[in-house]
């Protein structure tokens, strides 16, 4: 005897009511620096590939948290446990406006280092520097809803590296 159940409903595509259409909220930032580092990989883009992963590995650093002293304090060093995963506790979970924080002081201490270099008489390592920056700074400026830049800075008033490409393949 066939089932009396009705027949399943086709799935629909429209949002659910109260969610936001995907254009109106950009993706998280991590997410753009994680999908923007393969891409400047695959294009060889040594500057925003360094940029990139030092602003991933700053953002994983933040998450860590200390295993307290005391976990193993009162322990027999044989009982202390030891092996993958023996030592596992919760991440910390940053917010978007932490993490926009975390990457907005990358920014500032690489043009702060440019600067120094600069003075140093370093020219193509503060070039580099200033460059990273931009890369990271163009991360931040995608995420604001408004399109208005996040905060003007050297390096988007000096000339340009002709060479370079962000993330996207733009000049």
């Amino acid at each position: 005897m066939p089932p009396s159940s009705t027949p399943p409903q086709a799935a629909s595509s429209a949002p659910a009511p109260g969610a936001a259409p995907a254009a109106e909220s950009p993706a998280p930032l991590r997410a753009r620096l994680g999908a923007a580092l393969p891409a400047a990989m695959k294009s060889r883009d040594r500057v925003a590939v360094a940029a990139l992963r030092t602003a991933l590995a700053a953002l994983d650093n933040a998450e860590a948290v200390d295993r307290p002293e005391e976990a193993d304090r009162h322990q027999a060093i044989e009982l202390i446990p030891l092996g993958a995963g023996a030592g596992e506790v919760a991440r910390r979970e940053l917010t978007e406006q932490q993490m926009v924080d975390l990457v907005r002081a990358e920014v500032a201490e690489r043009e702060s280092a440019a600067a120094h270099y600069e003075e140093l008489g370093r020219a193509e390592q503060a070039e580099r520097l200033r460059a990273e920056a931009a890369v990271l700074a163009g991360h931040l400026d995608e995420g604001r809803a408004d399109g208005s830049r996040a905060e003007e800075s050297p390096a988007d008033e000096g000339p340009a590296d002709e060479g370079h490409l962000d993330a996207g393949g733009h000049r």
